[in-house]
């Protein structure tokens, strides 16, 4: 599933609309994860809705347009795994509670 996941991400944040924030390029995001995985289950959705926000708000941030950003893709894949490190790091944590 990981392995899936990074690709499905990183593609999903080059397929932004022209409005460059994060809520469009979370949204967006997200409509293409689910395209990808139309069966997913709720557990992996919540965990894409998770990385897309995280995805999202680290790639506006760094990149003024869509254009920029679709410059980089190994930057933007960088922060994709950045995400999911995140996003598996306070899951394990969370388990130990």
């Amino acid at each position: 599933m990981k392995k899936l996941i990074i690709p499905v991400a990183a593609i999903a944040l080059f397929s932004c609309k022209p409005n460059w924030n994060k809520e469009t390029v979370k949204n967006e995001c997200l409509e293409t994860a689910k395209k990808s995985m139309p069966k997913a289950s709720s557990e992996n959705l919540k965990m894409m809705e998770e990385l897309c926000d995280c995805s999202a708000e680290k790639t506006v941030a760094i990149y003024k347009t869509q254009a920029e950003a679709e410059e980089d893709k190994k930057g933007l894949e960088a922060l994709t795994m950045d995400c999911m490190k995140e996003y598996y790091s306070n899951t394990i944590q969370n388990q130990g509670k």
